[in-house]
């Protein structure tokens, strides 16, 4: 940590007055977020210490908010990360999350506040869950063989057109489909870098010994969601923006405008 960090820390118990010009320090040289800043009349500067507002890079924040260090910003100081942000940004960590906040809330004996956790599809972090992922895989190969025995039986045993309801199981059942279908995806990537769609172990299996796979990532496996709520027959997603300023007490400022963006071509499972 620079001495000028250090000499703030000594100097904590002095509070300073705040300047009547907004000061902004950044790591990234981004136009956007340079007129961003000029537009509201903030001026720009490369002190380490006397700035109001500093867009820092990941690296930067932890090297701030380490614990070793003492440090601890000003009352007319904020930066752009919370310490640790990535237990919830990066998807490996976010799963994890979430299953401890569920399991934390069920011990508590808040079981309806655990069921809406639910949103999440079934997912494991790879390849430490690697184990248990295989042994849910199979679970459902066997469910979805037996159901299917128990379809063609049905079937066989009526002489009627079978109903839409036998229809819609029976579909499920796809030649070339042994299992239920997952989605792959790199914990730490964005904009659809790196997804592998299976439903079979094999498929799997192949995809770590291809050159595609990178054995120093984590990777987050969920159940893909086969009957998604679609508009006009397409997948979408909805952006909307919040400002989280503060955790304790949790304060969080929703942006009034969002935007929708929708698929090219229709949603089905055949492919």
């Amino acid at each position: 940590m620079s001495s000028t960090y250090r000499l703030r820390r000594q100097n904590s118990s002095h509070p300073r007055v705040r300047d009547t010009v907004i000061k902004f320090k950044t790591d990234f040289q981004k136009q956007c977020l340079l007129n961003c800043c000029e537009e509201r009349k903030w001026v720009l500067t490369d002190s380490e210490d006397d700035w109001n507002i500093y867009w820092a890079n990941v690296a930067k924040v932890r090297r701030i908010f380490n614990l070793e260090s003492g440090i601890r910003l000003r009352d007319d100081q904020i930066v752009n990360h919370f310490p640790n942000h990535y237990e919830l940004t990066r998807k490996d960590m976010m799963v994890k999350n979430i299953k401890r906040y569920k399991k934390q809330l069920e011990k508590q004996g808040q079981s309806k506040t655990a069921q809406l956790m639910d949103f999440v599809p079934l997912s494991y972090n790879l390849p430490a869950d690697y184990p248990i992922f295989e042994d849910e895989f199979r679970r459902q190969v066997m469910y979805r063989e037996q159901l299917k025995k128990k379809v063609d039986k049905e079937s066989d045993a009526s002489t009627s057109v079978p109903s839409m309801s036998s229809s819609s199981v029976t579909h499920l059942f796809h030649s070339k489909q042994r299992g239920l279908k997952w989605i792959l995806k790199p914990s730490s990537r964005a904009q659809g870098s790196g997804i592998v769609i299976i439903n079979r172990l094999s498929q799997l299996k192949r995809w770590t010994n291809s050159s595609k796979y990178n054995s120093n990532e984590t990777y987050v496996i969920s159940k893909y969601i086969e009957k998604p709520l679609l508009i006009g027959g397409r997948k979408f997603d909805l952006r909307l923006f919040a400002l989280v300023v503060s955790y304790r007490p949790l304060k969080i400022y929703m942006y009034s405008q969002g935007f929708a963006r929708f698929s090219n071509v229709k949603y089905t499972t055949e492919r």
